[in-house]
């Protein structure tokens, strides 16, 4: 594998334990906020938020530059993948809009900026549950990848409805940020893991086959 490429893995590997690690504990420590109930994009709010914007920018440049190495694997899937790390910048230049309860005193408001947000967030998933498949499929692991596929459908579907319950009051503090973490995490992995797996399973060069290519 050149440098360049164990670079572009590095990158995708990096950003995925990120995405996990600052998400989960900024939650725990920020004021107000619930790791629950509360999304990912909530952490870009508030008096810390300068953290949660910087943690969705660095993941989604690490991301797609990931992307950029997956050529070999499939070229349709590192486009994606690049433009699901695209989208993921996007959403960190222009944040959501207040919600749910947070920042904590903060009325829930919808605004022009909060709908562009929320259509980048639409491209990184939408981006990244197509590109479950077609890495599967390219890696040998279809099955696996069309169950990676529905598992993020499922999450991010309960994710909508548990915070439609919310907004209602039917079910106040709903867990729709608890499955839009998973549903996030999952779909950043599943692309990162196809990698590591095209790269433990490619042949290691011998003496001889190089000594032929020069």
């Amino acid at each position: 594998m050149s440098p360049i490429r164990r670079a572009n893995l590095l990158a995708g590997q990096v950003a995925v334990v990120t995405m996990i690690v600052v998400t989960t504990v900024d939650g725990l420590l920020r004021p107000g906020y619930s790791v629950t109930r509360h999304w990912i994009s909530h952490l870009s709010l508030g008096d810390r938020g300068w953290l949660g914007v910087t943690n969705l920018l660095v993941c989604g440049l690490l991301f797609a530059v990931f992307g950029l190495g997956l050529r070999r694997v499939s070229r349709a899937g590192a486009v994606l993948v690049t433009l699901a790390g695209s989208a993921l910048v996007v959403a960190g230049l222009v944040p959501t809009d207040p919600g749910l309860d947070f920042p904590p005193g903060t009325a829930n408001v919808r605004t022009p900026m909060g709908s562009v947000h929320e259509a980048a967030a639409g491209v990184l998933f939408l981006s990244l549950i197509i590109a479950a498949v077609v890495l599967g499929r390219a890696s040998g692991r279809r099955g696996a990848g069309i169950a990676v596929a529905v598992g993020i459908v499922i999450s991010f579907a309960l994710c909508s409805v548990l915070v439609a319950l919310d907004y209602s009051g039917t079910w106040p503090s709903a867990p729709s940020g608890l499955f839009e973490k998973v549903a996030l995490f999952l779909a950043m992995a599943w692309p990162v893991a196809v990698a590591v797996r095209s790269r433990a399973s490619s042949p290691v060069p011998t003496p001889t086959a190089t000594a032929q290519r020069r």
